[in-house]
């Protein structure tokens, strides 16, 4: 996946024409161009990495909002957020933690060709972005994502799945069912003790791995 910017009236989103005026982010896009993930682009975070990770959720009883209030609950939580981050902003063009660590609530499209759907066998309808900042280590911004990813889905029912790209899945949650890659580098013992739920080590896979 390769973070790309586009401008124009409008662009494809999942196979269909969605209006899009003004330059946008496209931060993931599938083997075929669709595009998987768009979000207004944001100046500031022009100088951060490339290197995102996402949480795709079947929030069926929560709108965006409510989720992005939920994060925003437990961000402050963990000191990680000032009071000057709303649910609205995190929503609008997100917002970075103390530590540096970027990240945004979004609605993600229903595309019968997503590979949470084919894949995995459900239909994200929120989506949690997170990308990690330069200036700090790179394992730290992981723990605060690990965190802030497990706490949330105590808050948020319903299937859900934590990736790198679309590449490597470090956690799966389906059918009530939690579930963590069983690479050691991933989860090492003090990520597996941030999740309060039961799990197993199992290892899943999108199809073009």
């Amino acid at each position: 996946m390769t973070t790309v910017f586009r401008d124009g009236p409008g662009i494809a989103l999942g196979g269909g024409d969605w209006s899009t005026p003004g330059l946008k982010e496209v931060v993931a896009i599938d083997e075929e161009g669709n595009i998987l993930h768009l979000f207004p682009w944001n100046p500031r975070r022009v100088n951060r990495m490339s290197i995102s990770y996402s949480l795709d959720m079947v929030a069926t009883e929560k709108t965006v909002l409510q989720v992005a209030w939920q994060m925003c609950d437990v961000a402050r939580s963990l000191d990680l957020f000032d009071a000057s981050v709303t649910p609205e902003l995190l929503v609008d063009e997100g917002t970075v933690t103390t530590t540096g660590l970027w990240l945004r609530v979004g609605e993600e499209r229903s595309d019968p060709r997503h590979p949470v759907l084919t894949d995995l066998g459900f239909s994200p309808n929120v989506s949690v972005m997170f990308e990690l900042a330069r200036s700090s280590e790179h394992s730290d911004q992981q723990d605060e994502m690990i965190r802030l990813a497990s706490r949330l889905l105590d808050r948020v029912a319903g299937d859900a799945v934590l990736h790198f790209q679309f590449e490597v899945i470090w956690l799966l949650r389906r059918s009530g069912e939690m579930s963590l890659n069983e690479r050691d580098d991933l989860w090492p013992p003090h990520r597996l003790a941030a999740v309060s739920r039961p799990y197993r080590r199992t290892t899943h896979v999108f199809s073009d791995e």
